[in-house]
């Protein structure tokens, strides 16, 4: 495993882990932890995944930073978002941002993470861009965007919109968390983009965070304590939210 990401379970007990790694992007192993299956290698810059289910067979999201590792070392590409079949093959892809009008020429679009909404719509967090939240519909068409850096509403501006997911705890009234990593911050938005609530992680810089049961869990890669941050492998933890 390199530089992996991201991580799904599949309804059959197994689970995909998404690495930037040269040799292979998707990793399936047994909940025992024994290596099934290593392929693809079409993603450079691996960094989410999300599953959802379409026709009664799994798919997934793929999110591809655009932060390249090749041979060691890393570069800064176009980032881009792929749906695919739980084997891999490419069903259709998310074009990008300019192309849909959403972003004026020459704005960075390096996506981090997607997810994919009860009804089908896909939200794509540009953590590493320009921050946008980006949502289309099922079929790939644009819908609109939200919470980026210059964001109307300052309450749902984002910094590094790291991760995001859907939160149906309550299953009448879902709602997207938005990771706002470098303000230490997870925001709570409505379907439809409107902000709801700021949740302080005070020193902590987070990703997505995961619903189960009623709790939320955040993976946090490092902190911030007495202003200083403490870097990737020296303070990572997940934090717990009721």
């Amino acid at each position: 495993i390199k530089n992996c990401h991201a991580m799904v379970q599949l309804k059959d007990g197994n689970f995909v882990a998404l690495c930037d790694d040269n040799k292979h992007n998707f990793l399936k192993y047994s909940p025992e932890g024994k290596l099934l299956k290593a392929w693809i290698k079409e993603y450079p810059g691996a960094h989410g995944i999300e599953v959802f289910e379409k026709d009664g067979k799994e798919h997934f999201v793929v999110v591809d930073s655009g932060w390249a590792v090749r041979e060691g070392k890393q570069y800064r590409e176009v980032g881009r978002v792929a749906i695919t079949t739980a084997e891999g093959q490419v069903v259709f892809a998310l074009g990008h941002p300019q192309t849909v009008g959403a972003y004026e020429p020459g704005q960075k679009y390096m996506p981090c993470d997607a997810a994919v909404a009860p009804n089908g719509d896909i939200y794509v967090a540009d953590g590493y861009g320009s921050q946008w939240v980006l949502q289309y519909d099922q079929h790939g068409r644009f819908i609109r965007k939200f919470g980026g850096a210059q964001d109307p509403n300052p309450n749902a501006r984002l910094s590094s919109s790291h991760g995001i997911s859907i939160d149906d705890r309550d299953p009448q009234n879902p709602k997207l968390l938005v990771s706002s990593r470098s303000a230490n911050q997870l925001k709570v938005f409505t379907l439809d983009g409107k902000h709801l609530e700021t949740i302080d992680l005070p020193g902590a810089y987070g990703g997505q965070a995961v619903v189960h049961g009623d709790k939320l869990y955040v993976g946090v890669c490092w902190s911030k304590e007495n202003g200083t941050e403490k870097k990737l492998g020296q303070s990572g933890f997940v934090a717990i939210l009721d």
